[in-house]
């Protein structure tokens, strides 16, 4: 009877030990390069006590780390706590985010290239080093997209309509990557989601900041006609109004623009159709996957089939449309560069210090998604909206500006602040776009913003 059940106890053991060898044979051969790649893996960023990792530049070459010494050995300094989202963080014990995670290899000298340079480093008795990025960020205008915002909750962005280059990225509330081991517990239980990037996974109704792609689906609706606003309008017993049922009377295209008229709105986006409106929509990438090196969700159009009333909602930007800030950032680009889109670019090159690995990073046009003559027709009304109309806030003297701005109804609480825009408006060098969450009036909260950035923007080298 025991030599039965030792049988048994052996059997069962021998069975462990197989499905144990079994199961570290998977994980060493077939998972190791997912295990090493994951962020959480605290070994990649421990690389740095035997090779310098490498550091972030601006695309000026201006540094936005630095390497600095402690009693545990050669550390990094992150520059820009702005950039924490961007640049993310590499901690012996959290492991990577952002750009850190995605380019670790590079960073860390794991590249076959950089593995060589390192070899003849040690012979020649220099330190090991990883491979440095420059990032198309704009360190001047970054700091003045984050001192504008404030510390209030939201995003801005800044790009280069030409080429996709995002000039700067900001999200706040964000956190002090330097302190990132300290702080860890506080920053994932804070209410306020410091670690969101709210510039590439945020998601809010763009309000009337959508208007100006209404206005591209419903381009044969405009042309050459005007609405009668009489300060409301009821779709299916729905009633939709102006602010303070104010009445603007005969509107066109860059009346309706100017003063953010719903009522014209509401009529061209239902003329057009959903059909009309959507498909512009994915001509513009709002809903469509886009290539991004960080993280970044898609913008949520209304699924299925909509009723007349969620269409004159979306028409205003309210109802089920939730967008990202980079996702309205690409659409203005779309006009602002008369109808093409470039893909959005954050890294320029990756570079090691002998050369033996570099890679650059080109522009890459992403979409087509509309004439230059309607773009430019667009981008008349969208003048109009600074020059007279409700963002003369983001006016800048001497240079044409053309924006929009947006008020979206919050079903949480108080409506988010919009404005989006580009300047010159005849020759853009630069688009933004500035969400401040529950502050109320894009006019008054996000123009103001958005004026200060662009003129950084405009002076840059």
């Amino acid at each position: 009877m025991m030599d039965k059940q030792l049988k048994r106890l052996f059997c069962f053991t021998v069975i462990l030990f197989a499905a144990l060898a079994a199961m570290l044979t998977w994980y060493q051969f077939f998972r190791a390069k997912e295990l090493w790649a994951h962020p959480f893996n605290p070994r990649r960023a421990s690389l740095g006590k035997s090779v310098l990792r490498g550091g972030f530049y601006d695309r000026t070459g201006e540094p936005l780390t630095v390497y600095t010494k402690d009693g545990t050995g050669i550390g990094r300094n992150y520059l820009l706590n702005s950039l924490a989202h961007v640049i993310g963080y590499a901690d012996p014990r959290y492991g990577t985010a952002g750009l850190e995670s995605a380019f670790d290899s590079e960073l860390s000298g794991s590249i076959t290239a950089i593995e060589l340079e390192n070899v003849i480093a040690a012979v020649t008795g220099r330190s090991k080093a990883g491979a440095d990025i420059t990032l198309t960020i704009d360190r001047r205008i970054q700091e003045v997209a984050a001192a504008t915002l404030a510390g209030r909750r939201g995003a801005v962005i800044v790009m280069d309509p030409l080429n996709g280059d995002i000039l700067a990225m900001v999200s706040n509330p964000g956190f002090d990557p330097n302190n990132i081991n300290k702080d860890w517990f506080w920053i994932a239980k804070d209410e306020r989601q410091p670690f969101l990037n709210r510039a590439t996974v945020g998601f809010y109704p763009p309000g009337s900041t959508f208007k100006p792609l209404i206005a591209m689906a419903a381009a044969d609706v405009w042309n050459g006609t005007t609405i009668d606003c009489g300060g409301k309008t009821t779709v299916d017993g729905r009633q939709i109004s102006e602010p303070r049922l104010t009445a603007h009377g005969e509107v066109d295209l860059n009346t309706a623009m100017a003063v953010s008229c719903n009522v014209a709105f509401v009529e061209w986006g239902l003329q057009a159709g959903w059909s009309a409106i959507r498909e512009t929509c994915r001509r513009f990438g709002i809903g469509e996957e886009t290539p991004f090196i960080l993280p970044l969700e898609r913008s949520r159009l209304p699924s299925g089939k909509i009723s007349a009333v969620e269409l004159a909602e979306t028409s205003i930007g309210q109802g089920r449309l939730q967008m990202t800030p980079l996702s309205m950032a690409l659409a203005i680009c779309g006009i602002a560069n008369e109808g093409v889109i470039m893909a959005p670019r954050l890294v320029k090159q990756v570079s090691s210090r002998m050369g033996l690995y570099d890679a650059n990073y080109p522009a890459v046009v992403w979409h087509r998604a509309a004439s230059a003559g309607l773009c430019r027709q667009v981008t008349a009304a969208m003048q109009s909206v600074i020059e007279w109309g409700t963002g003369q806030r983001a006016a800048i003297p001497g240079v044409t500006v053309a924006g929009k701005t947006g008020s979206a109804e919050n079903p949480h609480g108080i409506s988010h602040a919009w404005f989006v825009g580009f300047a010159p408006a005849e020759a853009p060098r630069a688009v933004v776009t500035v969400i401040v969450e529950n502050a109320g009036s894009g006019g008054t909260v996000a123009a103001p913003i958005a004026k200060e950035v662009l003129q950084a923007a405009l002076a840059r080298r």
